[in-house]
């Protein structure tokens, strides 16, 4: 099984940022453009990283300037979803994460092994 997905939805001015913060913490990502329907116009961007569970309160403490300078719109992880974050949403964020990690503790941990060949 591989870790849990973090979707940031995030504007263009943050998006280098956050990708240069995710590979400084080694962390697998994507990014795409959001478009309007008419296909033209970037309304945003949408970063994918796959994190360990016991890596994303470290990853959202470390996202707060962002959220400060309101570049992310929206923040999504294992269920839990963010619309318009602020910093001081930072902490329920983490009990969020810390409340799916008690309620399915062997769920997206990041010490899944695959059985020996």
């Amino acid at each position: 099984m591989g870790q849990p997905v973090m979707m940031i939805t995030c504007d263009k001015a943050a998006v280098r940022e956050i990708e240069r913060l995710l590979d400084s913490r080694d962390i697998a990502f994507q990014s795409s453009e959001r478009r309007n329907l008419d296909g033209v116009a970037v309304t945003s961007w949408l970063v994918l990283a796959g994190v360990a569970l016991k890596v994303a309160p470290d990853l959202i403490r470390a996202l707060t300037e962002f959220l400060r300078r309101n570049q992310v719109q929206k923040i999504e992880y294992r269920g839990l979803v963010i619309d318009r974050p602020r910093p001081e949403d930072v902490d329920a964020i983490i009990r969020g994460i810390s409340t799916t990690e008690i309620a399915n503790p062997d769920s997206g941990t990041g010490n899944e092994r695959e059985p020996p060949s």
